[in-house]
């Protein structure tokens, strides 16, 4: 029994309308695979922002929804300055009872420094004969040796500093 034998002329025709049927059934589903495949969704959404933006009831929304948003921003941006501010305030903390310590150590060093007596001035027996200038001279060279400074010396022996420097270098010249 062959195939040609099974069916009548009639149901031939039945069957070519039902497989073409088919056939156009199946491409108008793989169109719309197609056109779903090519839609761009954000695109889309982009569009139909912009179309409720521009009615009367979407101005207003659009307006808010912009007001909020740079709130938002304008808080984070407070925020994040305000936590800045707190670090550098503890940091000005920190250095400013570093300065007082310095400063305490410092005041404790000048009052021993106060209290205490200065070197002691020890003249040569020659430092007493001689011209005042010698006199001057060896005093600036002892005071030096005792540990005074070129400015204190200045002021003990009324010279000018630059003197006195020009005498302690002619010292260690010779």
């Amino acid at each position: 029994m062959l195939f040609a034998d099974a069916f009548t002329p009639d149901q031939y025709v039945l069957l070519g309308l039902l497989t073409l049927g088919t056939g156009l059934y199946l491409r108008r589903g793989w169109k719309k695979g197609n056109v779903i495949r090519s839609r761009k969704p954000l695109a889309e959404a982009r569009e139909s922002m912009r179309q409720a933006e521009n009615t009367p009831q979407g101005i207003p929304k659009q307006a808010e929804e912009n007001l909020t948003e740079y709130t938002r921003e304008i808080e984070g941006r407070v925020e994040t300055r305000i936590e800045r501010l707190d670090q550098l305030i503890v940091e000005a903390d920190k250095e400013i009872a570093r300065l007082e310590e310095t400063l305490e150590t410092r005041r404790d060093t000048t009052e021993r420094s106060k209290n205490s007596a200065g070197p002691d001035l020890v003249l040569h027996p020659q430092a007493r004969e001689g011209s005042t200038e010698i006199r001057s001279d060896r005093a600036i060279l002892a005071f030096f040796t005792a540990g005074y400074a070129p400015a204190e010396i200045a002021i003990l022996v009324s010279r000018t500093e630059d003197d006195v420097r020009a005498i302690l270098d002619q010292h260690e010249a010779a």
